[in-house]
């Protein structure tokens, strides 16, 4: 018999609070704390960037929690000491912005003469997309790499690869990554994009064939959606019923987008009810509310075209 709630304790608040927490519908989860499913391609990143000369492609179709899993093995490289750096493309960038949005993102001391004479030398924090020229080569990429790395390892992810139409700028990539792979090994590229398939997000990728480790995402295997909502609810001190259970991984069609967004919601509605246990009727309540937000936003959108 499931423990019943008194409205508005605190414990009825604490648990509603952990359910924001442990489920995000709307963001990519960038906390490994919160990361569930998607353990071996987790694995798979981590070797790639461990091995020396080795670059990843992450890849798959929207919604699949590619981001996600790029957000935590960036934070957890970054704890065990590696440096990182994470940029998303759009489709005004080419080339050079990409490298000098990503190379931004590490910051370097550099310092500065003081005024005067006895002036004391300044110090200031500078982005790393200084080192690189102007309208930039694989080559000078690789250079100014080389300075901000300083033999640690160093990661650098780019995210949404597929916004770069261009040939010609997925070349200069592949080029980029040839050079890493033969003389700064210490350095790991790893692009992430909508795709099924590499063809579609490098060119003349058979050149750096040996370099790349291929992750490909498909959708979240039953195990895995059961994880993560029962590992959310069980962060907000909740369970589900198996009825339930089965409903709500046959509703999220194995994309981890609507295992956070209906684990929050049914979590939310079995709350509102004073419960510790979301029943059948609390997903399919949430399932059907999605719907009719999902309606009610196209809906809108007609009407303003």
């Amino acid at each position: 018999m499931s423990p019943r709630l008194k409205r508005g304790e605190p414990d009825q608040v604490d648990r509603l609070q952990a359910l924001n927490v442990a489920f995000r519908p709307s963001a990519p989860i960038d906390r490994r704390a919160l990361f569930a499913g998607r353990t071996a391609k987790l694995g798979d990143l981590f070797a790639t960037v461990d091995q020396a000369g080795q670059h990843g492609v992450v890849f798959g179709e929207r919604g699949v929690g590619k981001t996600s899993l790029v957000s935590v093995a960036a934070e957890t490289l970054g704890a065990a000491d590696v440096l990182c750096a994470r940029t998303t493309c759009d489709r005004s960038d080419d080339f050079e912005t990409v490298w000098k949005k990503a190379l931004d993102e590490l910051l370097f001391t550099t310092s500065r003469p003081g005024v005067g004479f006895a002036g004391t030398p300044r110090e200031a924090r500078m982005g790393g997309g200084a080192f690189l020229d102007e309208d930039p080569s694989p080559h000078s990429v690789k250079r100014a790499l080389q300075r901000l790395a300083g033999g640690r390892r160093l990661a650098i992810f780019i995210d949404e690869f597929d916004r770069l139409e261009a040939d010609e700028v997925r070349v200069l990539f592949a080029d980029t990554i040839k050079a890493l792979s033969d003389q700064l090994p210490n350095v790991t590229v790893v692009l992430i994009g909508v795709a099924d398939d590499v063809d579609q997000l490098i060119a003349d990728h058979q050149s750096i064939e040996r370099a790349l480790q291929l992750i490909h995402m498909p959708r979240m295997t039953e195990q895995e959606i059961t994880e993560i909502v029962t590992r959310g609810l069980e962060t907000a001190r909740l369970a589900i019923e198996r009825d339930a259970l089965a409903r709500f991984v046959e509703a999220v069609d194995g994309l981890p987008h609507y295992a956070h967004l209906y684990g929050q919601l049914s979590g939310r509605i079995a709350l509102e009810d004073l419960r510790t246990r979301v029943r059948l009727r609390d997903v399919d309540e949430a399932v059907a509310e999605i719907a009719e937000r999902r309606e009610r936003a196209r809906t809108s959108s007609r009407a303003s075209a």
